[in-house]
């Protein structure tokens, strides 16, 4: 019998400095040591670093292990402007938000409006005026009314015309004026010079897109009062070359 109680008050022992731990545990997450004295914000150059911090919700004074970093980072990542964010804590008490803006892909006209998207079709920005970067213009048969930041815009054209820039060269880049989506999803490209090059579906991407190249030094190359008007690229075989006034 006392060897049973000897176990029984080892057992209690055991169990209440197990709760002493715990709770000395529990007050000390819960001290001043852990609270907020530094939210720092890395990765932004257009969205304003106090934005982002009142998006987030981290305010000094708070709690390091009570902030839920996966809302805050849902919060941040709304932003349109936003693309990924990553928020850590660093004991005792700083918090860090890394964020990945979007950058400007191209420019669609819409009305009275240009939408600025990024190269995932996210509209970042409605503008009045067409804005001066060095991005491509883009116009689509199907343009959704109503058009706001945030918003996916058109993303089957977006890509279509995505896997065909991203097999020209800058300076090839330079020399087109304008990429044009159609509603069956055929890709129509506008050079400097007026050309139209009927690109059409992504049959044949690589291949027409070597085209696209000699079409431009086939510009170059013609005699003065000479212009194209337009390149047929949609068909197997050669190309169908039309010139202005033939």
């Amino acid at each position: 019998m006392a060897g049973r109680n000897k176990v029984v008050r080892k057992a209690m022992g055991i169990s209440l400095f197990m709760f002493v731990a715990f709770l000395s545990v529990y007050f000390f997450i819960h001290s001043s040591f852990f609270d907020i004295e530094e939210v720092s914000v890395s990765g932004n150059r257009v969205v304003m670093t106090g934005e982002i911090k009142a998006l987030s919700g981290i305010v000094p004074g708070a709690n390091i292990f009570e902030v839920d970093t996966a809302s805050a980072a849902a919060a941040v990542a709304a932003h349109p402007m936003v693309n990924a964010v990553q928020i850590s804590r660093h004991l005792p008490n700083r918090m860090e938000i890394k964020l990945t803006e979007r950058q400007p892909w191209a420019v669609i006209p819409a009305g009275t409006s240009f939408l600025v998207i990024d190269d995932c079709g996210v509209c970042i920005d409605r503008l009045s005026f067409m804005p001066g970067s060095a991005c491509l213009i883009v116009t689509v048969d199907d343009l959704p009314p109503g058009v706001v930041p945030g918003k996916r815009v058109v993303p089957g054209a977006v890509r279509n015309i995505q896997n065909i820039t991203s097999l020209l060269p800058r300076g090839v880049l330079a020399q087109i004026s304008e990429f044009h989506a159609a509603s069956n999803q055929d890709i129509f490209i506008y050079t400097l010079e007026g050309t139209e090059i009927r690109f059409g579906n992504q049959d044949r991407l690589r291949e027409k897109v070597v085209m696209v190249r000699e079409i431009l030094d086939m510009e170059r190359e013609l005699e003065p009062g000479e212009a194209l008007e337009y390149v047929d690229l949609r068909y197997k075989g050669q190309p169908v070359v039309k010139y202005r006034g033939r």
